[in-house]
């Protein structure tokens, strides 16, 4: 795909529409929105528009999941250290490694840079759609050991919070495939004149593709249980005596630390799982 101007203006444009419209539903904080619109016109001027509605596929589809039963969800969500509103760095934790992707897509031009953007998306969007079915399930289970543990707890997984995370990575797996395959075809067109300059063969992959994006994000989902199992910092209410992911409990006392890595929230978690889904697309794609 040739860049240009109307390239970066078209990126603009459309990342400016979806970040306005996330922030008019206040799925989005204003510093949220900012970044939102960084990572949209970045994936939208080097990537392309199947890049970018791959981008929207996740963000939308996450959106109506956070929406879904929202008052069910309260009282558990009140225990993490943010709520549905996404900020900046939430934004940029599942959406930075696409937008660098993206980038090295279009200096590099290789296959494998979309397959990693795949991955990395198919992950994000399978962790998101777990959390938000999964923390409806009344047993969920710690991935470490297998104990019962509260919902919404950090490393926790049901069978719920699986099929879903498999669902959303399968989701952003076909919605890959079908948007090349269109994006080719029309991009063979004889009446798109001029427009075919700013087009290019994307690369389609077929059903081992969709096997290879599919199993990387709901690895990369697993991935970010395990982490939060594990290395996220977590901290501990003396006087309600609970686990939470605040350093001050919604009690309004002071937590104390638990374990993990202080350093280590749930952005930071969500970004290595990322990390994860991409490297584990990339390992599945040379391998099968």
């Amino acid at each position: 795909m040739a860049f240009s101007q109307l390239n970066a203006l078209l990126g603009l444009i459309a990342a400016l529409a979806l970040a306005l419209y996330a922030f008019t539903r206040q799925d989005l904080s204003s510093t949220g929105t900012l970044a939102a619109l960084f990572v949209g016109m970045v994936v939208f001027s080097f990537g392309g528009w199947t890049w970018f509605l791959l981008l929207v596929a996740f963000f939308v589809s996450s959106s109506w999941l956070t929406a879904y039963k929202e008052k069910d969800k309260t009282e558990v969500q009140k225990e993490f250290a943010k709520g549905g509103i996404r900020d900046f760095w939430q934004v940029m934790a599942n959406g930075s490694l696409p937008a660098l992707f993206a980038l090295l897509f279009f200096l590099r031009g290789e296959v494998i840079f979309f397959v990693a953007f795949v991955g990395a998306l198919a992950s994000a969007t399978a962790d998101t759609w777990a959390t938000e079915l999964g923390i409806l399930s009344e047993r969920p289970r710690m991935i470490t050991n297998g104990r019962s543990v509260a919902k919404g707890a950090s490393g926790a997984v049901s069978g719920i919070g699986l099929l879903a995370a498999l669902g959303g990575a399968t989701f952003i797996a076909l919605c890959a495939v079908g948007l090349n395959v269109f994006n080719n075809y029309i991009a063979d067109a004889q009446a798109l004149g001029i427009l075919r300059n700013y087009m290019v063969d994307l690369f389609v992959g077929g059903s081992r593709f969709v096997l290879v994006a599919a199993a990387a994000g709901f690895l990369g989902s697993l991935a970010d249980s395990f982490f939060g199992a594990t290395i996220q910092g977590m901290f501990w209410c003396p006087k309600c005596k609970k686990e939470t992911e605040r350093h001050k409990h919604r009690c309004g006392f002071e937590t104390h630390y638990y374990k993990g890595f202080t350093l280590v929230d749930n952005d930071v978690v969500n970004f290595l799982s990322a990390c994860f889904g991409a490297l584990t697309a990339i390992a599945l794609y040379e391998l099968l």
